[in-house]
């Protein structure tokens, strides 16, 4: 099978099941956000919202990837669709009843961060076992679409709910977890771990004695650190700086969520270079730079395009860094490694917020935006000026121009048995 041939259906179920869920993530995210902004609560309250909305993601990430090793990614799903489902119908069963409290906004959204990354690293980890090695880029491009879809699938929802249906905000999020675990449950459930271009280790590692893992994470978890504070303050920035509401800023996620999927069309191809690092700290470097137009500007039309533009910047970050973590680690660890992965750099976004709430007490939303957007930059900056950023795949010496010349046999520049991590 070559990599030519569509993806098999297994694959496409899969690729549902974590649109559905992540869905839920940005719709949860948009909803909670835009109710704190219209309470008007205070920046302290904020940021402890926004570590209850992402903060125990790391804990859930660091264990629900090891679960999904040691009991299988499609359990793992069902124990995340399941556990998310029934608390976002707490949630809607309290809306019924009267305003939800800020507390139990606090604890439901805890409870849902804790589970939310079982089902990414459960998808990342069972895809490979779904396809050929030669569609290996093409089907982590389209989980990739499964990430960064529900940014324009949310938004489109969230706003007509929150104008038109607060009475059944929650209802939603609560059918689409039930439609991830509806999915999920037909999927396989794999046989022995194929095995990728890693070398499997002799004993359990820690994921930091892989070098290129190592590198590439840290990369992502400081540029969404950094990047942090637009997630809470964006809502205060369409009203003090482009005189918006909901619509405008459902408006800017949509096209922000278009913008990711136009740069998505580019991940295959990108995937084929042989310096992902390089790749992505120069993705981090260029949408610094696009971003603070967006902070200056206080035309709503400029502000879209902008926006969207960063998008397209933002659109093949996930799915170069994915592919190049699928060939670098040994089969048995990428639940490990992908839970890990989605715990830090999950967890990261909230920290930053978290941060930039606070400073609100000292600095105005422009002030604490453009330092944010400046910040991404320099991330990208720092890590181009290290060695193992910028090195090629390990083990490739012959230019990429003859490598594209030589047979390759459905595989890419990431898939040769010499590339394995540094010795420890």
């Amino acid at each position: 099978m070559n990599g030519g041939r569509r993806l098999p259906n297994q694959a496409w179920s899969l690729v549902v099941a974590l649109c559905a869920a992540s869905t839920v993530d940005w719709y949860l995210l948009f909803v909670v956000f835009w109710i704190a902004a219209q309470r008007e609560w205070s920046g302290l309250q904020t940021a402890v919202l926004v570590l209850a909305t992402r903060g125990p993601t790391l804990l859930g990430g660091l264990l629900g990837g090891r679960a999904v090793d040691a009991f299988g990614p499609r359990a793992m799903m069902l124990v995340d669709a399941s556990a998310r489902g029934s608390l976002c119908l707490v949630l809607a069963a309290a809306e019924l009843h009267g305003e939800v409290s800020y507390r139990l906004f606090c604890l439901v959204l805890a409870g849902c961060a804790a589970t939310s990354p079982m089902t990414y690293a459960a998808a990342r980890t069972l895809m490979p076992q779904l396809v050929p090695d030669a569609q290996i880029a093409r089907a982590n491009t389209m989980l990739s679409l499964a990430d960064q879809l529900p940014i324009i699938v949310s938004a489109l929802m969230a706003g007509p709910v929150l104008e038109w249906a607060q009475g059944s905000t929650f209802v939603v999020p609560a059918i689409l977890m039930a439609g991830a675990g509806a999915v999920a449950s037909r999927l396989p459930t794999p046989g022995p771990l194929r095995r990728g271009p890693e070398p499997a280790p002799t004993r359990a590692v820690p994921i930091w004695w892989l070098p290129s893992v190592t590198a590439l994470v840290a990369l992502s978890t400081g540029y969404f650190f950094v990047y942090g504070p637009f997630q809470p303050l964006l809502p205060r920035l369409v009203e003090t700086n482009l005189d918006g509401d909901a619509g405008t800023y459902s408006l800017m996620r949509v096209l922000l969520g278009l913008g990711s999927l136009t740069g998505l069309l580019l991940a295959p191809r990108l995937c084929m270079l042989d310096r992902p690092g390089v790749v992505n700290a120069s993705g981090a470097i260029l949408y610094g730079a696009v971003l603070i137009p967006l902070v200056l500007t206080h035309s709503a039309w400029v502000a879209c395009i902008i926006y969207a533009a960063s998008g397209i910047v933002w659109g093949p970050y996930a799915t170069v860094e994915s592919t190049a973590l699928y060939h670098w680690t040994p089969a048995g660890m990428r639940g490990r490694v992908f839970g890990t992965q989605r715990a830090l750099t999950i967890t990261a976004v909230p920290v930053g917020g978290a941060l930039g709430s606070l400073a609100l007490h000292r600095f105005s939303t422009s002030e604490i935006l453009t330092t944010s957007a400046i910040a991404c930059s320099l991330i990208g900056i720092i890590a181009l000026l290290t060695p193992a950023i910028r090195r090629r795949t390990p083990g490739t010496s012959t230019p990429p121009r003859a490598q594209h010349r030589r047979p390759t046999h459905g595989r890419t520049p990431f898939s040769r048995a010499s590339d394995a991590p540094d010795p420890p």
